[in-house]
């Protein structure tokens, strides 16, 4: 029947632009078009077996098994027809879940079946990306909504699909017709794009050297890790700035002139590359803003001072960037004043980290210990037998709220000076024992800075932070753990 020769063609246009067969299955279900098998779902292996048969392109086995010319028309011609199994005979190679590498021609692209979903639609109120929600009416006419994640309890949005997706496709036309737009959209200067992918070569170049003077011994672990330190930030800054600016050509008079033409997901991929660019500028947008807020509050703290008052320590801003930093005084002489956030590790023996936290400024050591070894013992159901830490939890507190705890063994050196009972207490070898392993688990902070980004976190504010060192803390124990013999 002609509308059927019609939907075999499309389906093999669909096919060859990219679409995977699971998304044409799809298409004939939602067009209602009849399987050969009455009552018979569409599935992609039907999909496969309509376009790969030899009957769609007029053509039809001999006595021998050869393929001849039919007595009937062919639907699809000739180099459609051959181009089509070859789309769908390509292999694909995929990793198992052990590593191992195979090889099969099934497509494992993930399919959309709608213009906007997976990311291309936001909420204007929650910010949550949009999904499409089939409904279907009381007459029986189904139609699309698109809706907040329903996962998260509650939608503040429901838009009719087909006029979000015109408002959109109208929208875009637009932006095209505005020569500010197109040439937004027409990506960065290909110098540009040359001089940054040249410098990057260059960084890796090192890198690699680096590496190779290391395993020869030439350098020490700790030149290698200062060097190598320097080297991946100034890459991963170029790699960054290379996937803002590197965007493909793009030109807006072709894409909509063929956009009748072009299947959902090419229509998707314009939609995507053409939100790109937007998306950066709404960064960098709320960048300045947060800039100026800051600038803002540092001119109001500086009118303070000069008028003869101190801002407030706990809401003083003392950083551009991370309005959360406070300012930390270790009595260091290199850097007597530091600004950030204080942290405190917990390991056990085996040197894996157990527990940690970031705070804010410099809140006292005393009162955060015992809530660290609470939450340790309510993860794993384990009381500690013995529990160290340096001067700065020396308190007699500190003692009873751990020995309330459950905890045995306290060695932690007092501040102050120690009575006569106390010394003798400290003098015991299991308290020194205790002392002198902790000393030797100082480096596991120096290590967590060094190697474990804990130096400086990349990302704002003290949640940012907390994060940022919890990556940090995941690699440091992955590896600790991967070294423990069974």
């Amino acid at each position: 029947m002609p509308h059927e020769a019609e939907a075999i063609r499309w389906a093999a246009t669909e096919l060859l632009q990219g679409e995977t067969l699971a998304s044409v299955a799809r298409a004939f279900e939602a067009q209602g078009l009849a399987h050969v098998r009455k009552g018979k779902f569409w599935y992609p292996t039907h999909i496969r077996n309509l376009v790969t048969n030899p009957t769609v392109a007029g053509l039809r086995p001999d006595p021998d098994g050869n393929l001849i010319a039919a007595i009937w028309p062919p639907i699809l011609d000739a180099a459609t027809w051959h181009g089509v199994r070859a789309t769908l005979a390509q292999p694909v190679t995929l990793t198992r879940s052990d590593g191992a590498l195979y090889r099969t021609t099934r497509q494992r692209r993930p399919s959309r079946r709608h213009l906007l979903s997976a990311g291309l639609a936001f909420c204007g109120v929650c910010g949550a990306p949009l999904s499409a929600q089939v409904r279907k009416r009381v007459s029986g006419a189904v139609f699309v909504v698109y809706t907040c994640d329903p996962r998260v309890g509650r939608v503040c949005v429901g838009i009719v699909g087909h006029r979000l997706e015109r408002h959109v496709v109208e929208t875009l036309f637009a932006a095209f017709a505005d020569p500010s737009a197109r040439q937004l959209l027409a990506g960065a200067e290909p110098t540009v794009v040359a001089g940054l992918s040249a410098k990057l070569e260059a960084v890796d170049a090192q890198l690699a050297e680096l590496a190779r003077r290391w395993g020869r011994g030439e350098i020490s672990r700790a030149e290698w890790d200062a060097a190598r330190e320097g080297l991946a930030s100034r890459g991963q800054d170029l790699r960054n700035r290379l996937g803002v600016l590197a965007l493909p050509a793009f030109n807006a008079e072709d894409v909509a002139g063929r956009w009748d033409e072009t299947g959902l997901a090419g229509r998707r991929a314009i939609l995507a590359l053409a939100d790109r660019p937007v998306r950066r500028l709404r960064r960098m947008l709320a960048d300045l803003a947060h800039l100026i807020e800051a600038v803002g509050q540092l001119i109001a703290q500086t009118r303070l001072r000069l008028a003869g008052e101190i801002p407030p320590a706990k809401t003083r801003r003392v950083s551009l960037h991370d309005g959360d930093a406070r300012p930390i005084r270790k009595g260091s002489l290199a850097t007597p004043t530091q600004f950030g956030y204080t942290g405190q590790v917990t390991d056990n023996r085996d040197g894996i980290v157990i527990d940690y936290e970031l705070q804010a400024g410099m809140p006292p050591d005393a009162p955060r210990l015992a809530p660290a070894v609470e939450r340790i013992i309510t993860a794993t159901g384990t009381i500690p037998d013995a529990v160290t830490a340096d001067r700065g939890y020396g308190e007699a507190s500190v003692d009873a709220e751990l020995q309330a705890l459950g905890v045995k063994t306290v060695a932690i050196l007092r501040k102050g000076q120690p009575g006569a009972a106390r010394r003798r207490v400290e003098a015991g070898d299991d308290f020194v024992e205790l002392i002198k392993w902790r000393t030797g688990a100082e480096g596991r902070i120096a290590a967590l800075k060094r190697q474990h980004g804990w130096g400086r976190a990349r990302i704002r504010e003290l949640e940012g932070a907390r994060i940022w060192c919890g990556w940090g803390v995941l690699a440091h124990n992955a590896i600790k753990i991967a070294a423990l013999r069974p």
